[in-house]
């Protein structure tokens, strides 16, 4: 893993194809003869909040790894950031025309002269940059709120006791005693939790507010966690040229202006 050789090459597409990465970066084999990087931290975390390494310690053959992440406290926040790529129609369509018009020669001239794994390289080095550049990571903001609003607080101490029971009936399938407690525990608690969901959603549809059409509505999609979809875009293509921001706002500042000029006589 010290060597820039196409195994490495492709064993790290591999794991960044999941989205991971690995964090330790120098050896952690040394001997008179050689280094080697053997032991690994492979990780979805960003870097940013993320420390690893290795320790300089002669505990074995191998030295020992570290890796230290950033935990986020509790109650500070209700919401917290990830990244996600979009897809939309739109946006593939434009992936797609795009795709053809790449210059892949370096792909097919490798699968004519060069081994295997340099052609998968050339390949990915390639789609993942027309992917990244069509479906760009955006950060949005997810809610640590309970979307179903009949989920008490004791109702949810009941959910972790069965997935705890869940737990060990999957590590002690064998054990008749443990997969019978489990079941009991789950029945019980599904028949709760169904109870209480209907207390809660029935009136939200009494008849007192079925002549409310607008109440209705609002409460059927916060049930459904919908949101009104925003009509407004957010990138155009005009001849060719992808345009979004400031560079949007200035075409339509001269589509309108050249409109002025061309419809007004005086």
């Amino acid at each position: 893993m010290t060597v820039d050789t196409v195994a490495k090459k492709t064993f790290d597409l591999l794991i960044s194809s999941g989205g991971c990465t690995n964090v330790v970066t120098r050896p952690t084999r040394v001997t008179c003869q050689s280094q080697t990087l053997i032991d690994l931290f492979i990780s979805n975390c960003s870097s940013e909040c993320m420390k690893a390494g290795v320790i300089g310690c002669d505990l074995s053959d191998h030295l020992p790894i570290f890796i230290a992440v950033k935990s986020i406290p509790g109650g500070i926040s209700k919401t917290q950031r990830t990244m996600i790529q979009k897809i939309s129609p739109d946006q593939l369509d434009r992936f797609r025309s795009a795709a053809p018009n790449v210059n892949w020669s370096g792909v097919t001239a490798g699968k004519n002269n060069g081994p295997n794994g340099d052609v998968t390289i050339a390949f990915m080095e390639l789609f993942v940059e027309l992917y990244n550049r069509y479906f760009p990571f955006k950060s949005i903001k997810i809610s640590k709120r309970i979307r179903k609003p009949w989920v008490t607080h004791d109702l949810l101490c009941k959910i972790r006791i069965k997935n705890s029971l869940f737990s060990q009936f999957a590590k002690s399938r064998a054990t008749w005693m443990t997969s019978r407690r489990f079941k009991i525990y789950r029945n019980i608690l599904n028949k709760r939790a169904k109870s209480v969901q209907e207390n809660v959603i029935t009136p939200m549809f009494s008849r007192q507010r079925q002549g409310r059409t607008d109440i209705m509505w609002r409460q059927l999609n916060s049930l459904l966690n919908r949101k009104r979809p925003s009509s407004s875009p957010e990138k155009i293509v005009n001849n060719g040229i992808e345009l979004s921001g400031c560079s949007l706002a200035n075409a339509f500042n001269e589509h309108f202006i050249n409109c002025y000029g061309h419809c007004c006589i005086f």
